[in-house]
């Protein structure tokens, strides 16, 4: 039975498979297998998320590559620390440099509490349950905090009692559109497992397309309602429509913010 929910946009995620190889790659539920890619199809053109996994079983790189161009653009790469847990991330340039970086800081409970770089941090919070609820944001993504100590954005989260996150705010008077909505399905969330159970990660670093961005949820969106904070605006609204094949999505279309027409289609490891 579908559940009818709330939600903001969260960041996500593509995985590629242990081998390179495309005949090692099955389409769509097919498999028990993790996630291996996502091509992601438009007007302006087709990428392709590949994530490759470690031997600890998660997600240790995504690449994004332009098929035109055929060149990888961009790299998300994820180190770990003896107990398994993320402790670093990083985005490469094509060239190998760093773009961006954030440590990942836990307490004497191993529950992650913040990222961190010399920009400033993020910090977060949890409810009772284990659900992340609040984060707190100082200059990570926005510059540097010591210098622009004005840039603060508080985004809270609720979630529903399926453990969806229903509900993104952002708590600033720049983001004309603050608080979305969202309705789920019933299905499996493909991105859940491909990183250690304490990683919450939050924000809109890692890229773009409804699969890459709910993290933090079990099932997926299809349908997201962001209202304005006054009169001046209409409500938006979009809709997710997917194929499946047994419990998990094969592709998925919905249109952009210019209203064109994105597919993404689901790989899966075999």
């Amino acid at each position: 039975m579908k559940k009818i929910i709330l939600l903001l946009s969260v960041v996500l995620f593509v995985v590629s498979c242990g081998s390179d190889k495309d005949d090692e790659i099955i389409k769509n539920g097919t498999s028990k297998g993790k996630l291996a890619k996502v091509i992601k199809e438009s007007e302006r053109g087709t990428t392709v998320n590949t994530f490759i996994y470690g031997t600890n079983g998660f997600v240790k790189e995504i690449e994004d590559e332009n098929i035109t161009t055929g060149k990888v653009y961009k790299t998300f790469k994820f180190h770990y620390n003896s107990k398994n847990y993320i402790d670093k991330f990083e985005l490469h340039k094509a060239n190998g440099e760093v773009k961006f970086y954030a440590n990942v800081n836990y307490d004497n409970e191993d529950k992650m509490i913040s990222f961190s770089n010399e920009n400033g941090e993020i910090t977060v919070k949890y409810n009772n349950q284990g659900f992340l609820i609040e984060e707190n944001e100082k200059g990570i993504y926005g510059g540097n905090y010591a210098e622009n100590p004005y840039y603060i954005d508080i985004k809270t989260y609720k979630y529903d009692s399926d453990g969806d996150l229903k509900n993104k705010v952002h708590n600033i008077d720049r983001i004309y559109y603050s608080n979305t909505l969202y309705i789920y399905d019933n299905k499996e969330n493909p991105i859940k497992g491909i990183f250690p159970n304490n990683f919450k990660l939050v924000g809109d670093c890692l890229g773009d397309g409804v699969i890459l961005r709910n993290i933090l949820s079990n099932n997926n969106v299809f349908l997201a309602t962001s209202v304005p904070k006054n009169n001046k605006q209409k409500p938006k609204t979009r809709t997710y429509t997917y194929t499946y094949v047994g419990n998990l999505p094969e592709t998925v279309t919905y249109k952009d913010y210019e209203g064109k027409e994105v597919k993404e289609t689901l790989f899966y490891n075999n």
